[in-house]
């Protein structure tokens, strides 16, 4: 027996950089089969022992001689051995690299996974911060347009109503008030179309970054919850020096205190 049959199984055979099973004369992976240590458990090499001990059992049979004066029985064949799990003994050098050689790939190939998705979350880190400063600012003149598109529409209703009330008084004939209450309606539909839709665009912008910044907190609450402070003495000033109104500033200040748990 050689010296690496403790270890290796004794039918693994090296061929350039190809490893060779000699019992299925293929290609084999040493690292995805049991070639390695526990070739014992290897169904292959199973099948191959379990196929020559039957062959020796074969031959070591004597046939039966008989004679007219008496019959010789023959002995009972021996049970076939049963090979011991055979004992782990010091890998082969050759053995111990290629498995040293194989550990490192694998381990280089996810610490270069793990930089990677550091590198991802940097980025993704500062791609959130950055949205968050600029929308908080944009913010306060999305909604202070908003304000100013919804007035118009309450405007635009007030003059339906005052046309209504100055043809009932005759201050307008039939031809007059009809053009006129045309256009206003038309501007008044298109202007309720696009405030809506506008207005649902914003609140899914601001559900999405929400849900980052929450996301982004969780992992870094400190400095998160600093900015959001700072953002919120922002807010105070701007209501305070009258560009923002009462309306907007609450609206403002629940959403970002949700943020940082109500504080």
């Amino acid at each position: 027996m050689s010296s690496r049959s403790g270890a290796v199984c004794p039918a693994l055979k090296r061929q350039g950089d190809t490893y060779i099973c000699e019992y299925t004369g293929r290609p084999v992976n040493p690292y995805a089969w049991s070639c390695l240590l526990d070739y014992y458990t290897c169904p292959i090499y199973i099948r191959h022992r379990a196929a020559a001990a039957k062959a020796v059992e074969k031959a070591e049979q004597k046939p039966a001689e008989a004679t007219a004066e008496t019959t010789v029985t023959a002995p009972a064949p021996a049970a076939p051995s049963v090979e011991a799990k055979p004992a782990e003994t010091v890998m082969p050098k050759e053995y111990e690299e290629l498995i040293i050689d194989d550990l490192r790939r694998i381990i280089s190939e996810y610490e270069n996974k793990v930089q990677d998705l550091n590198d991802k979350w940097s980025t993704y880190e500062r791609s959130v911060n950055d949205t968050r400063l600029s929308f908080s600012r944009d913010r306060i003149l999305i909604e202070h347009h908003l304000e100013l598109l919804k007035r118009a529409i309450i405007m635009y209703e007030t003059d339906l109503k005052e046309l209504d009330y100055r043809r009932s008084v005759g201050l307008l004939d039939e031809e007059q008030y009809i053009k006129l209450r045309d256009e206003i309606e038309n501007r008044l539909s298109k202007l309720k179309r696009e405030y809506e839709e506008l207005s649902r665009r914003y609140s899914e912008v601001t559900s999405g970054i929400s849900t980052h910044v929450k996301r982004l907190l969780a992992i870094t609450p400190t400095l998160e919850v600093s900015k959001m402070r700072l953002v919120l003495a922002r807010l105070d000033e701007l209501l305070r020096e009258g560009k923002i109104s009462q309306e907007i500033y609450e609206k403002l200040k629940r959403e970002i205190e949700s943020l940082v748990g109500g504080e």
